[in-house]
């Protein structure tokens, strides 16, 4: 689902469950995500995208403190409580500007 997929670009608000992701699915997930419109929110479990695009403040893998990147903004921490057990909510909004490339590359273009 994070390839050549038009979900990214019309989605308001996405969910992930990331708890048990691997770094390699938590980096496809934030690349793709790049795709977002500014303003949308992606909410994640215990792994920050800023660990995965590159932080400018904060952050970590694994629960981290969250940050923020050129894309997205940690506006919330929460704890929540999953079946398996506790865990940390992060909601990242979309900074302002939209990504017109692909998950490999391309050009920002102003929102």
């Amino acid at each position: 689902f994070t390839r050549d997929c038009d979900v990214w670009v019309e989605a308001d608000v996405v969910f992930a469950a990331s708890t048990c992701f691997d770094d390699d699915q938590m980096r496809r997930i934030a690349l793709a995500a790049r795709a977002m419109r500014p303003g949308a929110r992606l909410v994640t479990l215990d792994k920050p995208v800023s660990s995965f695009l590159g932080s400018t403040s904060g952050g970590g893998r694994g629960g981290g403190g969250g940050g923020t990147t050129t894309w997205f903004r940690v506006t919330h921490r929460c704890a929540c409580e999953g079946s398996w057990g506790p865990a940390t909510g992060f909601v990242h909004v979309r900074s302002g500007t939209r990504w017109s490339g692909t998950s490999t590359g391309g050009d920002l273009e102003a929102a």
